[in-house]
């Protein structure tokens, strides 16, 4: 077997799954995808520099981080804000470059960390009210958006 760049395929410098997608010339099927959260690396105001640079580490995966709209500090504060109270058009609107950017870069959104807790025990009933019909089924709408395979028909 005759790996196209035998330095690339060995040194730990370039030790990424995108060095072993090609051998003497064909295209090989990668076994494993590799990927990390994007919390503190992709943002919303350039989005693509946070993929790009998950793609240039050999990042071919990404667990959207939507826990970042709503964090659990918060909620176990009790404390809401009103990320969630847009529609699903205007979530899409606002979602749609960090898809583009990660379609760009080569990144699969393969799974998403939602809001959490979704549920607080000891929370005021509109808390978990929020957490339950608003946070929740509008989470899946946009695991729906990104293509996410199990939530692709989420009928909520």
């Amino acid at each position: 077997m005759k790996i196209r760049n035998p330095v690339a395929y060995f040194s730990d410098e370039y030790m990424s799954p995108r060095y072993f997608n090609e051998i003497e010339g064909k295209s090989v099927k990668k076994m494993i995808e590799i990927g990390v959260q994007t919390k503190n690396i992709v943002n919303d105001y350039y989005p693509e520099k946070g993929f790009a640079m998950l793609g240039c580490a050999g990042f071919t995966c990404a667990d959207f981080s939507l826990n970042g709209y709503l964090s659990n500090t918060s909620l176990y504060r009790f404390e809401l804000n009103s990320f969630f109270d847009q529609s699903v058009t205007e979530l899409e609107r606002f979602f749609t470059p960090h898809k583009k950017a990660a379609g760009s870069a080569g990144i699969q959104i393969n799974q998403m960390h939602m809001p959490y807790p979704s549920y607080i025990p000891n929370a005021p009933k509109p808390v978990n009210d929020y957490l339950m019909h608003t946070v929740a089924p509008k989470s899946l709408k946009i695991c729906a958006f990104f293509g996410l395979q199990a939530y692709r028909d989420a009928r909520v």
